[in-house]
């Protein structure tokens, strides 16, 4: 047992230790609850406020799991410095009321702390660990007619501080709000406040700290079609100064992204963070590498997935009318262009819906029907803003983008040579981009790899859906891949098929028909249409059935009756139309019918002597068991209802 002076010490190392992960940690306990979660956070310098949107939300803004419509689960392993390793496990539970719920775990643990006692020799490693349990509930706010973009969450956390034998519990909780402009100039913009950590505080080892509450505000922003993610979060620790966050985030292809942040609230290094993200937004694996200086480098790897049925089935339906919103808005201020381009894309994934239908009917009268001055340069000034974006966009190789914003501009003015040259010039690009493909797909179908040609062929149609040699070569390699997965099928039923035939005809050899028609059957299974196995499955039987005869006629020479016919109901299981076995089956019965009857007149008359004899029980019995042997020996039924008094009513023999 270390002294009370001991455990102080490592009290204070160890607060210490956690302190060390963050600069100023003033006053405050568990710091620890300030370690980032998430590879994605932390690579962004922590600056999350306004940016986060999966379940690692329950730590950076609990408002962040409304984003949430299936269920998510996210982990993280943090391998820090000086010892201390992190686990999170966080899982989010979305509901059709439109509310979230999450539950979270976080441990920490720090090894290597060396206790001692009263005489400072060494006792041996202290266990030392911070066990963090969060309840957390989120939603988002879609029919406030002023707010539509607004959502709220707050986290109920327990914290269990643990050393040696030592253990402390504190409560405390977290309060989110997260807005997302939209239907404005600034839309996508997203700002987020969070209150944090605010609670009892935590009374360890007779000493009273608080937590490490703090208040953030943070901004994010998308850019270049949301690919990038810029983000700002201002932080008021109650325990320190104002610092701020920054961060970055740009995805590439869909599936990977690169991430750079600062943290300001770091002295012992130069602040920056750094990571990856592999995989879609409904599996994606995150890596956070953050320099500790003198302390070494801290590793972070977390990993989420999004499963089963999607909540709140009339997102979408309401995704629709606030764009025809926002259309409708764009065109009150006379955007004709920015709404017809609304519109658009509402029709492009609700081409029922009516309302957006005339909306773009009116703009295109209304631009045709423009005649003052005023009007026209305020629509071409429009068309120009978007002809430059275009241009920008294609400069950047966003093809599709590129020609959404070409396209709408000759919806509305169908002379507009400018928007016409460069969409030819798409068009040829496309080609090329489609002929490239072409090409990689005909040199992989020549050297037999039909996979890949049929990936490349595939882009080729997506580009280019009218390329005739694509779509029949496409064809072909459907055939090629067809006959490769029957030829590789065929060649695995019969690498499985051979050794059951060897096994089979081996126990044939031996005798052991019975086993060896189970080899065959399992053979059948494989493939019905395998001859030998059938021919040598009809063989089997044949054998079984004959052996079953041959000893099933032993039987009956022996007296055996009952083996007897169990072994003629054998024969005929295996060959139904085994004429001999069958007629075996019928004199068996007969002659066991005989037996029993001569069995059922000798016990009759030893009960009858019993009888006379004065013994009824015995002559019960013996009256008994004749009627099993036989149920019509009537003078033993007369003698079993004159010993009973009632009719007999046993089983039939």
């Amino acid at each position: 047992m270390i002294t009370t002076q001991i455990r102080c010490v490592l009290t204070a190392t160890l607060f210490g230790l956690a302190a060390s992960l963050s600069a100023d940690a003033g006053k405050s306990s568990a710091n620890f609850l300030k370690m980032g979660v998430g590879g994605r956070g932390v690579a962004m310098g922590d600056a999350q406020t306004a940016a986060t949107d999966d379940v690692m939300s329950v730590f950076w803004n609990p408002a962040g799991l409304a984003e949430l419509y299936q269920n998510e689960v996210g982990f993280m392993h943090n391998s820090s410095v000086q010892g201390v390793s992190q686990d999170v496990v966080y899982y989010a539970l979305p509901t059709n009321s439109a509310n979230v719920w999450a539950v979270g775990l976080s441990h920490l643990s720090i090894s290597g702390i060396n206790g001692r006692d009263s005489f400072d020799g060494l006792t041996g490693d202290i266990p030392a660990s911070d066990t963090l349990i969060s309840l957390s509930w989120a939603r988002p706010w879609d029919e406030l007619p002023w707010f539509g973009g607004l959502q709220t969450g707050v986290n109920v956390k327990f914290l269990r501080k643990i050393l040696d034998q030592d253990s402390a519990l504190g409560y405390m909780g977290d309060f989110g709000v997260l807005y997302e402009a939209r239907g404005t100039r600034f839309e996508g913009l997203r700002t987020g406040l969070v209150l944090q950590n605010f609670g009892t505080g935590i009374k360890f080892d007779g000493a009273s700290t608080p937590f490490p509450s703090a208040i953030k505000l943070g901004t994010a922003y998308p850019l270049f079609g949301k690919n990038m993610t810029l983000a700002l979060d201002g932080v008021l620790p109650m325990d320190g100064d104002l610092f701020f966050n920054i961060g970055g985030e740009y995805k590439l292809w869909e599936v990977l992204g690169f991430r750079l942040g600062f943290k300001g609230d770091q002295d012992t290094d130069s602040g920056l963070t750094y990571g990856l993200q592999f995989g879609t937004e409904r599996l994606h694996l995150d890596y956070a590498f953050v320099p500790m200086g003198t302390f070494g480098d801290s590793h972070r790897v977390s990993f989420n997935i999004r499963f089963g049925r999607a909540f709140r089935q009339m997102k979408v339906a309401n995704q629709v009318e606030k764009a025809f919103d926002r259309a409708k808005a764009k065109y009150a201020d006379g955007y004709l262009v920015d709404a017809y381009m609304l519109t658009t894309d509402i029709l492009s994934v609700a081409p029922w819906h009516q309302p957006a239908k005339m909306l773009a009917k009116r703009i295109e009268y209304d631009f045709k029907a423009m005649e003052t001055e005023t009007r026209q340069q305020q629509l071409q000034a429009q068309v120009d803003e978007h002809f430059a974006r275009g241009e920008q966009l294609f400069q950047i190789d966003s093809m599709l983008d590129s020609r959404r914003e070409f396209e709408s501009i000759l919806a509305l003015q169908p002379d507009h040579m400018g928007a016409k040259t460069y969409l030819n010039r798409i068009d040829e690009r496309f080609r090329s981009v489609s002929e490239n493909f072409y090409t990689l797909a005909a040199q992989a179908f020549s050297s037999g790899n039909f996979v890949l040609a049929k990936e490349n062929l595939e882009r080729v149609v997506a580009v280019d859906p009218n390329h005739e040699e694509a779509r029949q070569m496409l064809s072909r390699v459907d055939d090629a891949l067809r006959k490769e997965f029957e030829a590789a099928d065929r060649l695995a039923r019969e690498q499985r098929i051979k050794p059951l035939m060897e096994a089979g005809q081996a126990l044939m050899n031996e005798r052991r028909y019975e086993e060896a028609l189970g080899k065959f059957n399992e053979v059948l299974a494989i493939d019905t249409g395998e001859n030998d196995a059938r021919r040598l499955q009809s063989l089997t039987k044949d054998l079984i059935a004959k052996d079953a005869y041959n000893a099933g006629m032993n039987a009956a020479r022996e007296g055996d009756y009952s083996r007897a016919e169990a072994q003629a109901r054998k024969a005929l299981k295996y060959r139904p139309e085994y004429a001999e076995a069958q007629t075996l089956l019928d004199q068996v019965r007969e002659e066991a019918k005989k037996v029993n009857t001569g069995n059922s007149q000798r016990l009759y008359r030893d009960a009858l002597e019993a009888f006379l004899s004065g013994d009824r029980a015995k002559a019960l019995e013996l009256t008994t068991k004749a009627l099993e042997f036989d149920s019509e020996n009537q003078e033993a039924r007369r003698m079993y209802e004159r010993l009973t008094g009632n009719p007999w009513a046993g089983r039939q023999p």
